[in-house]
């Protein structure tokens, strides 16, 4: 997130800044700016974006058209083309489209991470509190209205206390509306998985009453999973079982059952610096079934030689190679 997301358009970012101008300015629709807001998920992450990286705009400032920010009408938000392509010629040439923005938490927003291995929790401004699993990182802030909470990478849970101010989770190109409750969310690659635990969550919607005027389709309840990519949204239900299974990263443990060897070694390598290789793709499909501690691959290892007469062997690299 230290650079602009590459799948933002400059037309889009502009607006961001216009909008941010505006509002620093005391000068904002605050209504139309929600509506601006709501049409997209980029909206919004180019909005988080600038905001952070508002510190930059007097030095932009002297480069664009004086009336640059200014809106007319209130709730006009498409920028003047003319305006907008001067603009961006000025901005890029000050290498803000290639992330010259920087985070400060007293300021904009708070942030907390984990390194590969590594496992953190601690509390939220609203008595809530957010648990990272390895290799993650993950935003907030908290507004009198709103609650907001930008997952950048990895895996989260999420313990959210029952308050009037919206909770919104945006990860990937998804957007997230909160109910109280407890969830696991998970950011692979564009897609955003979410396990609701308890409580129930909205996805797509808009407005401050998300999930009392939800259509059904977009409602995930108790007891169920969902993936959503590209605003495209499945939802099935997850056995007592399976939450258990899905949450043992708290525990520093993982579970398969049954799962296919490539993917057993994709989850177990997110815990690992030395990671696991298969050398032979016939061994892919090989189903796994245990628990395993994520501090330390030996019994996973152990287990694969005992059960199947595998070899495990050092590479001149260091990583651990699995063969027949």
């Amino acid at each position: 997130m230290d650079e602009r997301p590459n799948d933002i358009d400059d037309e889009t970012y502009m607006a961001a800044v216009r909008w941010l101008h505006r509002k620093q300015a005391g000068k904002a629709n605050e209504r139309a700016f929600r509506r601006w807001l709501a049409e997209k998920p980029e909206n919004d992450r180019a909005y988080i974006f600038v905001s952070n990286g508002d510190r930059f705009l007097d030095r932009i400032k002297g480069k664009l058209p004086d009336d640059l920010f200014d809106f007319g009408d209130e709730d006009e938000v498409e920028p003047n083309r003319r305006k907008f392509f001067i603009a961006a010629a000025a901005v890029t040439g000050f290498g803000v489209l290639a992330g010259g923005a920087t985070y400060v938490a007293s300021t904009s927003r708070a942030e907390a991470s984990t390194r590969v291995g590594q496992r953190n929790s601690l509390p939220l401004p609203d008595g809530g509190q957010v648990e990272l699993n390895t290799d993650s990182k993950v935003y907030w802030r908290f507004d009198k209205k709103t609650r907001r909470i930008w997952l950048d990478r990895g895996e989260i849970a999420l313990s959210v206390p029952k308050d009037t101010r919206l909770c919104v989770l945006s990860g990937g190109n998804s957007m997230v509306y909160l109910d109280a409750g407890n969830f696991n969310v998970r950011l692979r690659k564009k897609a955003l998985d979410v396990l609701v635990i308890d409580g129930r969550c909205a996805v797509g919607l808009t407005g401050n009453e998300p999930l009392a005027h939800a259509p059904p389709q977009s409602v995930v309840d108790a007891g169920q999973s969902a993936v959503v990519e590209d605003r495209a949204l499945k939802i099935k239900p997850v056995t007592n079982e399976e939450i258990e299974a899905m949450s043992a990263w708290k525990s520093d443990e993982v579970v398969f059952d049954g799962t296919p060897l490539v993917d057993a070694v994709e989850e177990y390598n997110r815990y690992l610096t030395t990671k696991i290789v298969i050398g032979d793709p016939e061994l892919n499909s090989l189903k796994i079934l245990g628990r395993f501690t994520t501090r330390n691959p030996t019994d996973f290892l152990n287990g694969l030689k005992a059960s199947y007469g595998l070899t495990i062997t050092n590479s001149d690299t260091g990583a651990i190679v699995i063969t027949k």
